[in-house]
């Protein structure tokens, strides 16, 4: 009987202590809070390095076309398994006048085009709600054959003078559904 005791307490236990696994990171440059799970690997700044410069090598062999990130911030880049998200900023370009839409929309052109090189790709726009604050939200479903996809979502606007976009891929529908409680459960000083 005491062993059945023990067990359900540490059954018990262990599930509510794994329901609060999380990191709490917090973002001077715009304010922003996010928990994120423990079964997510902080990413350093050498491997985001390494994942930012595959990223930018293949848009660019894709598109025969030059990509400039000089000016972005990485804020966050995390990893579980084959799951990937990041979060950066990028202040807008002085020298061309456009609109935070045009902007974002030709983001989401240059992402679509260098996956639809090789792939078939879905897509769809809809708005995330982070604290109050509507967000683009830019899905893609990647179809590398009949057997093999994956997702890649842009979530992004301007704020704080800065244009503000956080991409994740993701191989399963819990990892993404994980992100997203992740992101609307953020917060932002105001």
């Amino acid at each position: 009987m005491r062993a059945i005791i023990t067990i359900t307490f540490l059954l018990l236990f262990n599930n509510i202590y794994s329901q609060d696994q999380t990191s709490k990171r917090y973002f001077k440059e715009i304010g922003w809070t996010i928990l994120v799970p423990n079964d997510f690997a902080i990413l350093d700044s050498a491997q985001n390095e390494t994942i930012v410069n595959r990223g930018k090598k293949g848009i660019e062999q894709e598109l025969d076309a030059k990509v400039n990130l000089l000016k972005t911030i990485t804020l966050i880049s995390a990893r579980k398994s084959k799951n990937y998200f990041s979060a950066t900023l990028t202040p807008p370009d002085p020298q061309k006048k456009q609109t935070p839409a045009e902007v974002i929309s030709f983001q989401e052109q240059t992402i679509y085009k260098a996956m639809s090189q090789n792939a078939k790709v879905d897509s769809s726009s809809t708005q995330m709600v982070m604290d109050g604050l509507p967000f683009r939200k830019f899905d893609m479903t990647i179809h590398l054959n009949e057997k093999t996809s994956f997702g890649m979502t842009l979530v992004s606007r301007l704020y704080k003078e800065f244009y503000f976009v956080i991409a994740y891929v993701y191989l399963d529908n819990p990892t993404r559904d994980q992100i997203e409680t992740m992101l609307t459960t953020s917060k932002f000083s105001k």
